[in-house]
């Protein structure tokens, strides 16, 4: 369950991400505290894909030990 959960989550995150990357791409940012903005948000869906991959692996780990 908590794997259908994660990887839900994962595909949710990594289209925000995809939506950032097109508009930092495409220079969409009027000013540069905009820019940024969208920078900590790109940084921290980034930072939460990882956290969700180290815990995909722990719960893979748990059920291999049982």
């Amino acid at each position: 369950m908590e794997h259908k959960i994660l990887e839900h989550l994962l595909v949710k995150i990594k289209q925000i991400e995809d939506q950032y990357a097109v508009a930092l791409s495409g220079k969409s940012a009027r000013d540069y505290a905009e820019y940024s903005e969208m920078c900590g948000i790109f940084r921290g869906l980034s930072l939460c894909k990882g956290e969700i991959d180290t815990m995909m692996s722990r719960f893979k780990e748990d059920e291999d030990n049982e």
